[in-house]
C-alpha cells in the first residue's frame, strides 16, 4: 500500500499549493511541505489536529473557512491571504488546497484605492462634460476668495430644468445632455458652469454684477424653446427656471448658494418654456 501511495505523496511534496488531508472527522492526517511555508507552522505537528483542538488560530481559520482566508500574524504586522478550495478524497477523506494569494488580493485593494482616488479628483461630470460638484466647489471658493479680497462683481445661477407635462419624472439624459449644450454655449470663456444635481446646473459669473446677469439670463432664454431634442423627446414641455444672485460683503460660498436656491424657488425666479 505504501509503495502504492508514494507517488501521490512525492506530488504532494511537490505541489506549490498547500495541502490538507483530513478525515471525516475534520482531523489532519497529512500536511505537505507548502502549508509550513505558507503559514510558519510545522507540517509533522499538524498531523493529529482539528479545529477544535488546536491552539492555533491561523490553523483554526484555515480548517474553518474556505474561499478567501486572512491570516493575520501573531504581531497583526504581517497579513497573509489564501484561497482554499475543497475536494472530496477517498474513504469519506477531504482535501484542502491552499493558494497565496496575498500579492494579487493586495494589489486589488491598491486598484480599488486608487480608482477612489481617480473618482475623488475627477472634475467633470460623465454625461455632458461640465464640471462637476466637487469643481465647482473650488472654483467658486476661488472667486469668493478674489470678491473678498478685491471687491470685485460676482453672479450664481441655479438653472432648474422641468417638464411642465410631468413635473416629478426624471429627464432622460438626452435632454440633460441637449440642454447641458444650449447652456455652455451662451457662457464666456471665463465663467463656469456645472452640473449640480440631475436636473440642476449651477453657473459662476466672475467680474459680473446684477445687470450683466440678466442679460446672460436673456442671452440663454432666446432660443431655448428652439433647442433640439431627440426626435423621441419633441413632446416635452421643458421649463428652465433660474435663481440668481451676487456677492455681497460677508458673503462665503455656501451662503451664495443658498441664496440662490432661495430665489430660485420664490415667486420672483425666471422660468422659459420650449413648449
Amino acid at each position: 500500500m505504501d509503495k502504492e501511495l508514494q507517488p501521490n505523496r512525492q506530488a504532494m511534496e511537490l505541489c506549490p499549493c498547500g495541502i490538507l488531508i483530513l478525515d471525516g472527522a475534520g482531523t489532519i492526517l497529512r500536511a505537505n511541505r507548502a502549508i509550513e511555508l505558507m503559514t510558519g507552522l510545522n507540517a509533522e505537528q499538524l498531523v493529529g489536529q482539528n479545529s477544535e483542538q488546536t491552539s492555533s488560530p491561523a490553523l483554526q481559520t484555515m480548517l474553518s473557512n474556505e474561499a478567501l482566508i486572512q491570516l493575520v500574524s501573531s504581531d497583526a504586522e504581517n497579513i497573509r491571504y489564501l484561497y482554499c478550495t475543497v475536494a472530496d478524497g477517498e474513504d469519506g477523506e477531504s482535501i484542502r488546497y491552499y493558494q497565496d494569494v496575498t500579492e494579487q488580493t493586495q494589489l486589488r485593494g491598491q486598484n480599488e484605492q486608487l480608482q477612489q482616488q481617480v473618482q475623488e479628483l475627477a472634475i467633470t461630470d460623465e454625461l455632458t462634460g461640465l464640471a462637476n460638484p466637487r469643481a465647482l466647489n473650488r472654483a467658486l471658493n476661488t472667486q469668493v476668495t478674489r470678491s473678498r479680497r478685491y471687491g470685485n462683481p460676482l453672479s450664481l445661477i441655479i438653472a432648474e430644468l422641468s417638464d411642465n407635462n410631468a413635473p416629478q419624472e426624471q429627464l432622460p439624459d438626452s435632454v440633460i445632455l441637449s440642454v447641458s449644450r444650449h447652456l455652455r454655449y451662451r457662457l464666456r470663456w471665463a465663467d463656469t458652469i456645472s452640473r449640480w444635481d440631475h436636473n440642476q446646473f449651477v453657473i459662476i459669473l466672475p467680474e459680473t454684477g446684477q445687470q450683466d446677469c440678466e442679460k446672460l439670463l436673456t442671452k440663454i432664454r432666446k432660443g431655448f424653446s428652439d433647442i433640439a431634442l431627440p426626435d423621441e423627446q419633441v413632446e416635452r414641455s421643458l421649463v428652465l427656471q433660474f435663481g440668481t444672485t451676487q456677492w455681497q460683503k460677508g458673503d462665503d460660498s455656501r451662503k451664495l448658494m443658498r441664496k440662490a436656491v432661495q430665489n430660485l424657488t420664490s415667486e420672483e425666479a425666471l422660468a422659459t418654456n420650449s413648449a
